[in-house]
Formats: C-alpha cells, sequence, structure tokens
C-alpha cells in the first residue's frame, strides 16, 4: 500500500481555513520536531566528547567538518530543486519529468559525492604526515559516510517535494542521531580500550546508512502511481542550471556566516572569537522559527506557483511570515531580557558577548521579518536572483567587517553581519514583489488570482 499525496489542484482549492489549518499544522509539528531533534543532539555531542575527550572529539569534529564540506558541495543544490520540481511536476501532472528528474538526480549526485570522496581520500593521503593515524583514519570514514549523506538528503527532499514534509525530517533529524547513541553505547560497553575518533565515525557511517534504508522505504510508499507507461524525460541541462545557482546560494550563506569569524580571529584573537560564537549561536536560536515554517512552505509555493494560483500564494506566504513574525518575537524579547543568562550557561567570561547578541539578534529579526523570501525565489525559478542579492550582501559583509571589528572588536564584527544581513533581505523583499508578484512581508495582502498555469521547466 503506498501512502496519500496531496493532490497539487486539490490542496490548492482547499477552504481557505482548512488550508490555513494543514499549513499550521505542519508548522507546529515541524517546530515540536525542531525542539526534540536540537535535544537529541546535544546529547549525542556531550556524549560523544565525553567518551572521546578533547584529543578524540576534535579528530571526529575535524573529519565530520570536512565530509560535511564535501557534501555540500556532492549536492550540486540538487536538494531544493527536487523539492521544487517534484510539486511542480506533481501539480501539473507531468509524471515523465518527475521519473526523469529523480533517475537523473540520484545518478548525478552519487556520481558527485564519489568524485568529491576519492579526491578528498587523494588529498588527506598527500597530507598524511601533517595529520596522526587516529586523524586520518576518522576522516577516511567520513569520505566512506559522503555518498549515504548525499543520497539520504536526496531521499528528504523527494518526500517533502511530494508534501511529507514531517516525514522527511525523521531520517536524518531523529532516527540517525538515535541509532548513532545506541551504537556508541555498545562500542563503550563492548570494547575494552574504549571509544575511539575512528570508532565514532564508523558508528555515525553505520547510523546513516540505517537512516539512508529508512528514507528510501518511506520515499517508495510514498511514490505515486504512475500512468503506464511512462516513459522518462530528462532536461538534464536544465536542471543543472537551475541546481547550480541553489548550490552557490548555501555556499555564500556559509560564507557570510563563517568569514567574519576568520576576520575576527586574525584582527582581535580567538577570545573574541570564542564570545562572538557564543553570541551568534544565541541569535541563530530564531532557527527554531524558520526551518520548520520555511520546510512547510517550500512544496505549498512550488506547487501554487506552477498552477498560476497567486492568490492562494499571497494568502500562505502571509499566514507563514506572520508564524515567523509572531514566534520570533517572543523569542528576541526572551533573549534581551534574558541575554546575561543565557550567555553565563557557557561560563562566567562569556557574559561580556551580550551586546554582540543584541546586535546580531537585530540582524537575525530583520531576516525573520522579511518573510520567507529565499523560499519564495527558490522554489519559484528565480534562485538566479537570490544568489545575486546574498552575493552582494556577502561582499558587503566581507567589506564592512575588517574595519568596523578594528574600531569595535567583537561589536564591530556583528554591526558588519547585522547590516549585511539587513541588507540581503531588503533586496530579497524587493526581488519577490517583482520578480513573483507577491508580498513575502506579514502586512502582504492578496493579489489577484491569475488564470494562466505558470510552468517550471526545471
Amino acid at each position: 500500500m503506498r501512502w496519500p499525496i496531496a493532490s497539487g489542484r486539490g490542496w490548492a482549492r482547499l477552504p481557505a481555513t482548512q488550508a490555513r489549518g494543514h499549513f499550521l499544522s505542519h508548522t507546529a509539528g515541524g517546530f515540536v520536531l525542531k525542539v526534540a531533534v536540537t535535544g537529541l543532539f546535544f546529547v549525542a555531542s556531550v556524549a560523544l566528547a565525553r567518551l572521546l575527550g578533547a584529543a578524540g572529539y576534535g579528530a571526529y569534529t575535524y573529519a565530520l567538518t570536512w565530509s560535511g564540506l564535501l557534501g555540500l558541495l556532492a549536492s550540486l543544490g540538487l536538494g531544493q530543486l527536487v523539492t521544487r520540481s517534484m510539486a511542480a511536476y506533481q501539480a501539473q501532472a507531468d509524471w515523465g519529468r518527475v521519473k526523469g528528474l529523480l533517475i537523473w538526480a540520484h545518478g548525478t549526485t552519487l556520481a558527485a559525492s564519489l568524485g568529491l570522496a576519492l579526491f578528498g581520500a587523494l588529498a588527506a593521503w598527500l597530507w598524511r604526515g601533517a595529520s596522526d593515524q587516529a586523524t586520518l583514519l576518522a576522516l577516511a570514514l567520513a569520505l566512506l559516510l559522503l555518498p549515504l549523506t548525499t543520497l539520504l538528503r536526496l531521499q528528504q527532499s523527494v518526500l517533502r517535494g511530494f508534501g511529507h514534509v514531517i516525514l522527511s525530517q525523521l531520517p536524518e533529524s531523529l532516527i540517525q542521531p538515535l541509532l548513532l547513541l545506541v551504537i556508541v553505547g555498545g562500542l563503550w560497553l563492548g570494547l575494552p580500550a574504549g571509544l575511539s575518533a575512528p570508532w565514532a565515525m564508523a558508528a555515525n557511517g553505520t547510523a546513516t546508512l540505517g537512516a539512508l534504508g529508512i528514507a528510501v522505504w518511506l520515499a517508495v510508499r510514498c511514490f505515486p502511481q504512475l500512468p503506464a507507461p511512462t516513459a522518462a524525460v530528462y532536461t538534464g541541462r536544465a536542471w543543472l542550471r537551475s541546481a547550480l545557482p541553489l548550490l552557490s546560494i548555501s555556499a555564500l550563506v556559509m560564507v557570510n556566516s563563517r568569514a567574519v569569524i576568520l576576520l575576527l580571529g586574525a584582527m582581535a584573537g580567538v577570545e573574541s572569537v570564542a564570545l562572538y560564537n557564543v553570541a551568534a549561536r544565541g541569535a541563530e536560536i530564531l532557527s527554531f522559527v524558520l526551518v520548520p515554517t520555511e520546510l512547510a512552505l517550500q512544496p505549498r509555493i512550488a506547487r501554487l506557483y506552477a498552477l498560476g494560483d497567486r492568490a492562494a500564494l499571497q494568502e500562505i506566504v502571509r499566514q507563514g511570515a506572520r508564524v515567523m513574525a509572531l514566534l520570533a518575537l517572543t523569542l528576541v524579547i526572551g533573549l534581551l531580557i534574558f541575554g546575561g543568562q543565557f550567555l553565563r550557561l557557557f561560563g562566567p567570561e562569556f557574559a561580556g558577548a551580550r551586546p554582540a547578541l543584541s546586535i546580531l539578534l537585530a540582524g537575525h529579526l530583520c531576516d525573520v521579518l522579511a518573510g520567507p523570501v529565499v523560499i519564495i525565489l527558490t522554489m519559484t525559478g528565480h534562485e538566479g536572483d537570490a544568489a545575486k542579492a546574498i552575493g552582494l550582501s556577502t561582499a558587503l559583509n566581507l567589506l564592512l567587517a575588517p574595519p568596523l571589528i578594528h574600531v569595535w572588536g567583537l561589536e564591530g564584527a556583528a554591526l558588519a553581519t547585522a547590516v549585511s544581513l539587513s541588507l540581503w533581505n531588503v533586496l530579497l523583499v524587493f526581488l519577490v514583489r517583482r520578480r513573483v508578484g507577491i508580498d513575502s512581508t506579514l502586512s502582504g495582502k492578496a493579489a489577484p488570482m491569475r488564470s494562466d498555469p505558470r510552468t517550471i521547466q526545471a
């Protein structure tokens, strides 16, 4: 038996109250899952840190960081492309492209991840004298993990594209860390010499393999019955042309958040980096609001845009923006009032990061109040515009950070990030209005319904 998938046109024509309830239930479910998953990852991190010790946990984290960086490149931006296109093709009953995209995306992702894993292994072998044996072995195992991780995330994108937003998050966010804790516990009990970084990475790989198996099973169960015979239709060049800007967006976001840390470390020392990192983690608590809401919005935006129903699209975006704003304001007020207590959880020396936390909160609040702008542009085929705006913001951050750090140190780094983040979102709000014809903010008014469906080709 296959699980039901909401019809694109049927969902678009639901009564407003029913559609709103459907969206809010997915957002609330995602929020609860996000809280549970964050707690689970925290427990797993603490357990590994205590069992491995500082040196072992450092080697494990170092290897996993390289795997994550290469995994970003190996994805080629196909995750969001698959989510968007599955929702759009389903709404248009374009089953040939559904079949073709799935085959092409899996083959391309697997080839890219294997190629990058081999490249990483060669680089590690050439630099083998710079690291100890345990770190090299952990890195080798992390590279073997790369194809599993990229395929796991691709299955989740397929599930989101078919409307199973909560279900899509379970394999990587819940099942994988649970399996990791169980396997690590078994190794800790069974290994006389204790847990090491390579064994921890092997446990991670085994847990990821188990999560991938469950994700594939879920994707197969949720896949619609295609009319027979359905020939696969491939538009690989168009898909790749759309995917690469999505990849550049992810890369630019990473650069925008990490480059200022490197500059701060070079100009103000590692103590300032520690304070900034804790302040940034506090401001990123707002992702508790953004991530569940945006995941719930992704397939809906793509589906409604493909159907040409701009009125319903404006309504669902306005609902999402209001939910995000309400929850974000609550969190910001709480952090402004109790920011000192929050920072002292990390140690009394971190209380000095409170001004930086307040500045970063202002920037992230602007991000939330702009609405789901990046998701709107990427789910409607305007990812190139989003990449250009984020690239401009990243360049501004890199230009502002050195002089501001020179004058104000830690607070200067926070100010550069907040200003660039605010500019990024102002530009994206303008681009959403110009390209898509809707208002992404919480004050957005429903636009007249379009009668001509918009076809997304990639």
